[in-house]
């Protein structure tokens, strides 16, 4: 993580822990403790992106959406924790037990030769993990180092006064937690190729105090010395006196060169508002040469160099100075009593007056000033100019009279396309207005909203909070999602109706896309039971639909005895109608059921008949019962009972329907009218003649 994300995932937490959230976050509190109850401090919690840092009290507090939640603990020689955790109103304190790795070794560096302790660095290489770590034993020799348990360690010392010891450790079969190595001592060669070919040496031991000194020739210093750290002095004709400090741990061998009476140097000629001179580690790059340029260094008024080439390097001897430089587009210019010694900067940048033109601006968006962008002025030469605008998005810049090309340089914005970025020529000691109208780059974040069992939910819904802005989308309907939003530091919840919601916090970089964002969100189980029944009594063995949202088949029951029946194990986040068809009853199609709200859903389902009895009673002129005649219902032909009645099953819809009756023996036609919505039996009589 750059420094910059860190500094803005502080001002973050500062920010949300000030509880400044929406209603519906909660503030959920996490303890650290070891196996020994103590509290255990500067543990690193993290949540998604977001991490925490418990207090001195194992204590870490965050305000987060209610939710669940997979967070890790961890912390140097510790075994990490993987949980999670389910964030609501009424539970958000949460503690964790971490079990440390370490056993306590107390180690000892003796002198081998005086038994006295040595202060030393001791290096340790786990052989288990092959990781190495660092100590260092005190001016008692003494060193108190953890090691993690049943692991092989090799204890290795390298000191510069001493030749190399180690020893190799067994964890689970050290019977003594108190360990001594005792260390003999070096002597080495020491080597020294010098830049002059002869002067004088002193060497001086920092804890001996011993001096070794001599001269040397053919560039060359060759000694042998005790381990030690030393001092070396070198002095040589024409030449500044050198020292050096140098540790001798093995055999050395060093270049040692002396600094001369003189320098080098590359002057360069450059215009401005104002005459100066500067000595600079480097040439910036705006700097703009001036043609045809002659540059002479005076002593007593008298030339001592004359330079006419500002892309080559010239040796300077050190001493003070009169320069007078000249040039095409500039005024001749004099610097009086320039100093140029050892201290002095190698590239001399010499500044005569030139008419500039200034530019205002101000650099915004459609809506914001914007701070810190570097608005960049680029002639046809490719020289460039720089300036960067305020917190109040105002800049201004004094540029050489030309033309010029404006891009801006801003991490997350980009110039507005309506921009020209191709200026006019500038006039000298003109004024101008240039705004920079700026357009923000957005950041995008692309994932699936999926069950556990990896069913796309779609329509659920993504809470996002940025700063103080929170905003609502919603999945498609294959669970997928794109969000575009600002950068920071941001909090996101997804919930839907008969489902589990899940969070997590991700920071998010200027114009940056964070890709497989997915989520998993544990499905919430409903039932929808009641009864079937028709305008009189209640129906058994009746097949009983449930469709899904898309009208497809989930499953279907039958009706029991009593005419109950019951859907089991219903993911309520979706929404699901109710189908009957009977072929003695009209089909019935329910209304979409809302599983959310309740996790069993009752309801009662009532048949309407589709056929209604129909009884037509035959008598004579005489009004006697006249039996076994041949009749005719809706073309359907019947005979009459020893009581004159026929009866039929008649198959209704719910507009008007029609009985057509017909009696060919005494040439009786009727068609009778059936009331809508007739449901009851149906009758009636008709009167013949038997004589015709």
């Amino acid at each position: 993580m750059s420094i910059r994300s860190v500094v803005i995932l502080t001002l973050f937490l500062s920010f949300f822990t000030h509880k400044t959230f929406s209603l519906d976050m909660v503030e959920a509190s996490f303890l650290i403790n070891d196996k020994s109850g103590y509290a255990v401090e500067n543990a690193t919690i993290k949540i998604g992106d977001l991490t925490l840092k418990t207090s001195k009290d194992g204590v870490a507090k965050i305000i987060l959406f209610p939710a669940v939640y997979d967070l890790t603990i961890e912390k140097s020689n510790f075994f990490t924790i993987s949980s999670q955790v389910d964030i609501s109103s009424t539970k958000n304190q949460f503690q964790f037990e971490m079990e440390t790795k370490l056993v306590p070794i107390s180690l000892k560096t003796l002198d081998s030769t005086s038994n006295q302790p040595i202060s030393t660095n001791i290096s340790i290489e786990n052989k288990t993990s092959n990781q190495n770590s660092l100590f260092s034993s005190d001016s008692s020799g003494s060193a108190i180092i953890a090691l993690e348990k049943g692991n092989n360690y090799k204890i290795s010392i390298n000191d510069k006064m001493y030749k190399p010891n180690s020893i190799d450790l067994d964890i689970s079969k050290l019977s003594s937690s108190d360990i001594s190595i005792k260390l003999d001592r070096n002597e080495y060669p020491v080597k020294f190729k010098t830049n002059i070919n002869s002067g004088l040496y002193s060497i001086k031991g920092v804890t001996s105090g011993k001096i070794f000194s001599g001269s040397f020739s053919n560039n060359l210093i060759l000694l042998n010395l005790p381990f030690d750290t030393y001092s070396i002095i070198i002095s040589g004709d024409n030449y500044k006196t050198f020292e050096k400090s140098f540790d001798l741990i093995s055999p050395l061998e060093d270049n040692l060169n002396l600094e001369a009476n003189f320098n080098s140097f590359k002057i360069s000629l450059s215009s401005s508002d104002k005459q100066s001179i500067q000595f600079l580690s480097e040439v910036p790059q705006n700097i703009q040469n001036i043609k045809n340029p002659l540059i002479v260094f005076y002593k007593n008024k008298v030339p001592i160099y004359t330079f006419k080439n500002l892309n080559s390097v010239y040796n300077i001897n050190y001493g003070t100075y009169d320069i007078s430089v000249s040039g095409d587009f500039i005024e001749n210019s004099n610097f009086e009593s320039i100093k140029i010694d050892s201290d002095s900067v190698q590239n001399i940048v010499l500044t005569s007056k030139e008419s500039y033109s200034t530019i205002n601006g101000v650099v915004k968006t459609s809506d914001l000033l914007i701070g810190g962008v570097q608005v960049i002025f680029s002639d046809e030469n490719n020289n460039t100019y720089t300036a960067v605008s305020n917190i109040d998005g105002n800049y201004s810049i004094k540029l050489p009279p030309r033309s010029y090309t404006v891009s801006i340089l801003k991490e997350g914005y980009k110039l507005n396309s309506s921009f020209q970025t191709k200026t006019d020529r500038y006039l000298p000691s003109g004024s101008y207005l240039l705004n920079i109208p700026l357009d923000e780059i957005l950041s995008i974040i692309t994932g699936k909203i999926t069950t556990l069992s990896g069913a796309p939910i779609p329509k659920a819904k993504i809470i996002v909070k940025v700063d103080k802005l929170e905003q609502s989308y919603y999945s498609e309907d294959d669970g997928s999602y794109k969000i575009s939003l600002n950068a920071g530091l941001v909090f996101i919840k997804i919930e839907k109706p008969g489902l589990k919601s899940k969070g997590t916090v991700k920071m998010i970089n200027k114009f940056s896309t964070l890709s497989g964002l997915d989520f998993k969100l544990e499905e919430i189980l409903s039932s929808i039971e009641g009864n079937i029944r028709d305008s009189s009594f209640p129906l058994n063995n009746v097949q009983i639909q449930l469709l899904d949202e898309n009208k497809k088949l989930v499953t279907s029951v039958i009706s029991r005895q009593d005419g109950s029946f019951k859907f089991e194990s219903l993911p309520s986040y979706k929404k699901y109608s109710i189908v009957v068809e009977n072929i003695n009853y009209f089909k019935y199609c329910s209304k979409d059921i809302d599983l959310s709200a309740s996790p069993v859903a009752n309801y009662g389902i009532i048949l309407t008949k589709n056929s209604v009895p129909f009884i037509l009673e035959v008598r004579s002129s005489n009004n006697l019962p006249a039996q076994n005649i041949d009749v005719y219902i809706n073309g359907n032909s019947y005979k009459t009972d020893i009581n004159g009645f026929a009866e039929a099953l008649i198959k209704i819809d719910n507009d008007v329907n029609i009985i057509e009756i017909s009696i060919p023996q005494v040439s009786y036609k009727e068609i009778v009218e059936l009331k809508k919505n007739q449901n009851t039996t149906y009758k009636k009589s008709v009167i013949i003649n038997l004589a015709q």
